[in-house]
């Protein structure tokens, strides 16, 4: 079975496919712009505040849901 023989026998409607890959671009749009804001949040606290353990788990979890945001939505 080819890519296209799968997708004709899923049924679905241009218009369907197309408000599908619009939301989804626009779900990657929302959580990308929150996980910058986030960022810019962190960057933005006091030098004794930025280095809190908390700080650090909150950097390494947005850099790494960043790289997963873009592979879930590829």
């Amino acid at each position: 079975m080819d890519i296209r023989a799968f997708i004709a026998s899923l049924d679905i409607s241009l218009t369907n496919a197309l408000f599908a890959a619009g939301l989804a671009v626009a779900a990657f749009l929302a959580i990308h712009t929150a996980l910058v804001l986030f960022r810019r949040r962190l960057d933005q606290l006091s030098d004794e505040a930025a280095h809190r353990p908390v700080a650090e788990v909150l950097r390494r979890t947005l850099a790494r849901t960043s790289n997963l945001v873009v592979l879930a939505t590829a």
